[in-house]
């Protein structure tokens, strides 16, 4: 999407025509590419990467490799290539830093491969045969000659100056620069690697640097050795002294602070009391005033007794997003709930229960006109799960808010403690995650999971008290801003859409109380938002011509 921008825009092409436009250029890419990095192994949304690119500007946040400044070409650049990859190639300069490695150190129990003379040179994997000391040595001398010829490569690439490290270092008497400038005798080759070793361990430093020195005699001035070099601290510039950018400009314009991007939560999040009030995800839980106003008369007992808070929600949310709703399989499902169990470290005896949770939820009839209207009858390619939206506010206060709550409590009482809905005026865009969504014969419709605890009855969940429970917590401000963000999104992918044919609804279901038995009625809160809300709702709050 990015690199559309910049063609469209030809940014690259008006940013080389400055003196430092390579630089400029090269900056550009490199933080798209560190941005883009970011997002999707930390799975950012805007705001998040947003945040995370703040930090990293810190001069005290720590600095990853990849975040170094690049060379703005690869010109000067140095080149890190394997020996295999160098063959036929040429560079002005080559170091060999770790042409002194040799062959790795093996037990002599471990099996091995080599070419076997006696069998016209067949490839043999030896797993302790009769001749397997004979055969180990053959296979180290193959060894040996691939190791001089890597070395040979690596010697001949450079076309005017080569830099070799040796040394006395760990198995570097079998590496090519081992064998070439201390050569053992044919009787240690007969012998082995071991035999090899033996005598490159009595060696002293001053025994190599001899062998050294009689080659550069050899050679006249093609071969020097560097024993010390003296460290220079000089700090790299990529660029000549009159080529260096410019200090940025300081900025001098009034920033927006309206402007941003608000959710759900975050508008609630000024309340007085301190109920718990998720987004989306996780799954909003806990007890509310109900449950601290009114102690409990019964024990929880079977689900109800399920712990409760954050936690026990993103554990129902993570199931629910996993579930194939028309899988009749017994063994499958709590296969499922088994492993999610697992992950989110709840103990294995409440699998029974979370089950047959799973089975009154999925066959809970969705409306009281039709008993075959339920979740069993979705299959996974009609639903979207953890669906997000963001749509542009053109202007939202407190006061809109409230406006558009008791709008939407139809022919229920609108509660007092809306008045206590307040925040600063905000422009910029609203954002939330919708649970799922799903389609059921050409309409759409929009499903929240909520764990609230309202009671250890079903009958504590009826309509009266998931009416008392949507107000209080403030989700009926929520579901009319998914309807919006929903209503959105259908009129971009459904061909002819309309609100009054395409769209069914909303259904927040209260797993706790959901049950078949005891009717329609209780644990799922129904509502659809009239067309003339939904009309006006979103002229009211998103931005023009969007």
């Amino acid at each position: 999407m990015f690199r559309s921008f910049l063609r469209q825009e030809e940014v690259l092409k008006r940013l080389v025509r400055f003196p430092d436009g390579e630089r400029r250029n090269t900056n550009v890419l490199h933080l798209v590419e560190v941005l883009h990095q970011a997002s999707m192994e930390r799975r950012f949304n805007m705001t998040g990467l947003q945040t995370w690119l703040s930090g990293q500007r810190d001069p005290m946040a720590p600095r990853q490799e990849e975040y170094q400044l690049r060379l703005e070409s690869d010109e000067n650049a140095v080149n890190l290539v394997t020996v295999h990859k160098s063959k036929g190639l040429e560079y002005p300069i080559v170091f060999c830093p770790f042409s002194w490695e040799g062959l790795p150190s093996k037990k002599d129990r471990e099996p091995f491969v080599f070419h076997d003379a006696q069998q016209r040179m067949q490839v043999t994997l030896d797993l302790g045969s009769e001749n397997a000391g004979e055969n180990r040595v053959a296979a180290e001398k193959e060894a040996l000659a691939e190791n001089l010829r890597l070395f040979y490569v690596a010697l001949t690439r450079a076309k005017c100056r080569l830099y070799l490290i040796w040394g006395r270092f760990r198995n570097a008497e079998t590496s090519g620069p081992g064998y070439l400038l201390h050569p053992p005798s044919p009787e240690e080759i007969d012998i082995g690697a071991k035999a090899i070793g033996e005598r490159f361990k009595a060696f002293s430093n001053d025994d190599l640097f001899s062998t050294l020195n009689r080659l550069t005699k050899q050679a006249g001035a093609r071969v020097s050795i560097i024993k010390d070099s003296a460290v220079v601290e000089e700090r790299f510039s990529p660029l000549p002294e009159d080529m260096k950018i410019d200090r940025p400009r300081s900025f001098s314009a009034q920033v927006d602070g309206h402007w941003k991007i608000s959710s759900f939560s975050s508008l609630v999040s000024q309340r007085l009391h301190s109920e718990e009030v998720q987004d989306v995800d996780p799954l909003s839980t806990g007890r509310g005033e109900d449950d601290l106003a009114q102690p409990e008369l019964e024990k929880p007992s079977g689900f109800f007794a399920f712990p409760r808070g954050a936690k026990a929600g993103t554990f129902l949310h993570d199931l629910f997003e996993h579930l194939d709703f028309q899988d009749p399989s017994l063994e499958s499902r709590q296969a499922l709930v088994t492993e999610k169990l697992e992950q989110h470290g709840y103990d294995l005896s409440w699998r029974d229960d979370i089950s047959r949770m799973v089975e009154r939820v999925l066959t809970h009839p969705l409306s009281s006109d039709r008993r075959d209207f339920c979740l069993s009858r979705v299959p996974d390619e009609s639903r979207l799960n953890e669906l997000e939206f963001y749509f542009p506010l053109k202007s939202l206060t407190s006061e809109a808010m409230k406006k558009i709550l008791r709008k939407g409590s139809l022919d229920r009482d609108v509660p007092d403690r809306i008045d206590r809905l307040d925040f600063a005026p905000l422009r910029g865009f609203m954002k939330g995650f919708m649970d799922m969504v799903f389609r059921f014969e050409d309409r759409y419709y929009l499903v929240d999971w909520k764990s609230n605890f309202l009671g250890a009855r079903v009958e504590d969940y009826g309509p009266e008290s998931l009416g008392r429970a949507m107000d209080e917590n403030f989700y009926t401000l929520q579901y009319h801003l998914y309807t919006i963000a929903l209503h959105q999104y259908l009129k971009l992918r459904v061909p002819e859409y309309t609100y009054e044919s395409h769209f069914g609804g909303v259904f927040y279901v209260f797993l706790r109380g959901v049950d078949p038995a005891k009717g329609p009625d209780f644990g799922i809160y129904r509502d659809r938002v009239s067309a003339h809300l939904v009309d006006e709702l979103t002229r009211e709050l998103i931005s023009a011509g969007r």
